[in-house]
């Protein structure tokens, strides 16, 4: 708020429609995550590169490398899920990673 208003802006910022669904596997939630923050990485981006005021596209990058860390984050625990298949221990390790 205080850099738009020191570049005298207002910030349109898309809606993201709310999420109704209910989840019964971990798989399903993370997937759900990941595809999110996919779709506010790719709205930063959007931004990024619409924008002709190198000041404001250099605020931008930081939003970027936000999103790009969260829906790498996600992509990893789905690849280690996948990878870990039916096998609880490896559930488990995910699990207590997940809750520190």
């Amino acid at each position: 708020v205080d850099f738009l208003n020191d570049v005298g802006a207002v910030a349109v910022m898309p809606e993201i429609d709310r999420l109704t669904e209910s989840f019964n596997t971990l798989n399903k939630a993370l997937e759900t995550a990941y595809k999110t923050e996919l779709e506010v990485y790719r709205e930063y981006k959007s931004m990024y590169t619409g924008e002709e005021d190198a000041v404001v596209k250099q605020f931008l990058l930081q939003f970027l490398e936000i999103q790009r860390e969260a829906v790498g984050t996600y992509g990893d625990l789905l690849s280690r899920l996948e990878i870990g298949g039916d096998d609880k221990c490896a559930l488990l390790l995910i699990d207590q990673e997940l809750g520190a």
